[in-house]
């Protein structure tokens, strides 16, 4: 499997709650983040294309730690 690297650019608020919920779950920011979009490409609907909802809160995601 390819790997790729992308910069990101984030806002201070959304920064700060990706901390809290990495270190909730014990993870690098880095994990978290492909946690979080692995889920989201696995969720109903998604087909190619991103199309997260502006409303979805990160701290409602499963541990997943315990996948």
């Amino acid at each position: 499997m390819a790997s790729y690297k992308l910069p990101v650019t984030l806002t201070h608020d959304l920064y700060t709650k990706l901390q809290k919920l990495s270190a909730a779950n014990g993870l690098s920011m880095a994990a978290q983040i492909r946690y979080l979009i692995s889920q989201a490409s696995n969720h109903p609907g998604v087909t190619g294309e991103f199309t997260g909802s502006q409303g979805e809160s990160a701290e409602g995601t499963d541990n997943p730690r315990a996948h």
